[in-house]
C-alpha cells in the first residue's frame, strides 16, 4: 500500500465516525490577584479592554516541605542540612515527618525525641506508620479541590499559614498539580533519597479556584 491509499483510508475512516467526538473542555489558566498575568490587557487601538476570565484562583497556603519538617513552619523556605542522612538506610524526610505526626506538633525536644525514637524502624515500617497517621487525622476542614503550583518566593503568604500537621496532610494528598482530599494518601513526596524514588518539588502554592466548593458542606449547599 502507498503514502496515497494510506492517506485515503485514513480520511474515510475519520469521516465514517459512527460516534464523533463532542465534548468541549474550557481550560483556564490560573491568575490571581497578585499576578501580574491578571492584569487586564490592552488592545492595540489603546482602549482598555475587559478580561473575561479575571482572577481564577485565591492562594489559600503555602507549603515549603523542609522547613515543615524543620520546625514546622511551612511557609517560609528553609535551608536543608546536606549532611544530615548520611549513612542512613531510610529517607530522612519520611522519618521527620512520621516523627511529626508522632509528636503532633513541632515542639523541639518532642520532635528530637520522636525522631531518635523513628530511627530505629525501616523504610517500610515507616511508610506504614506514615500512612495510618495521615488517615487518622481525617479531612481536616480542609477544601476538598487545591491547585499546586511551584512556590513563588516573591508572593505574599504570611496569611496563609497552616499548622504542621494540616500541611503534612495537604502535601500527603497532592499530586499532579493537584491537592484532592479524597485521593489515597501517599508518601510519595517524602522519598527523596530512596532507591528508585524521585522526586520532582516539595515546595507548593496552594490556590483554591474561584467558583469550586470550599469544603463538603459547601457542595451541598449547606450554610459552611
Amino acid at each position: 500500500m502507498n503514502a496515497r491509499d494510506s492517506a485515503a483510508r485514513c480520511t474515510a475512516a475519520l469521516h465514517n465516525m459512527s460516534v464523533p467526538p463532542r465534548s468541549v473542555i474550557d481550560l483556564r489558566p490560573l491568575h490571581t490577584a497578585g499576578d501580574s498575568r491578571s492584569r487586564t490587557p490592552r488592545p492595540r487601538n489603546g482602549q482598555r479592554a475587559a478580561r473575561a476570565s479575571g482572577p481564577s484562583g485565591v492562594l489559600f497556603a503555602r507549603v515549603h516541605l523542609v522547613g515543615l519538617l524543620h520546625d514546622g513552619c511551612a511557609h517560609r523556605p528553609c535551608g536543608r542540612d546536606i549532611a544530615r542522612g548520611i549513612g542512613s538506610s531510610v529517607p530522612i524526610d519520611l522519618l521527620d515527618a512520621v516523627a511529626l505526626l508522632r509528636a503532633g506538633c513541632a515542639a523541639p525536644e518532642a520532635l528530637d525525641a520522636a525522631r531518635r525514637a523513628c530511627e530505629a524502624l525501616s523504610t517500610a515500617a515507616l511508610h506504614d506508620e506514615f500512612l495510618d497517621h495521615i488517615e487518622a487525622l481525617g479531612p481536616m476542614d480542609l477544601p476538598l479541590l487545591l491547585l499546586a503550583r511551584p512556590a513563588k518566593s516573591r508572593a505574599r503568604a504570611a496569611a496563609c499559614r497552616l499548622e504542621p500537621l494540616a500541611a503534612l496532610r495537604l502535601l500527603a494528598g497532592t499530586a499532579g498539580g493537584l491537592f484532592v482530599r479524597s485521593r489515597a494518601p501517599s508518601a510519595g513526596l517524602f522519598l527523596g533519597g530512596a532507591p528508585g524514588s524521585w522526586v520532582d518539588s516539595t515546595d507548593f502554592d496552594y490556590y483554591l479556584p474561584l467558583g469550586a466548593p470550599a469544603s463538603a458542606s459547601d457542595d451541598t449547599g449547606d450554610p459552611a
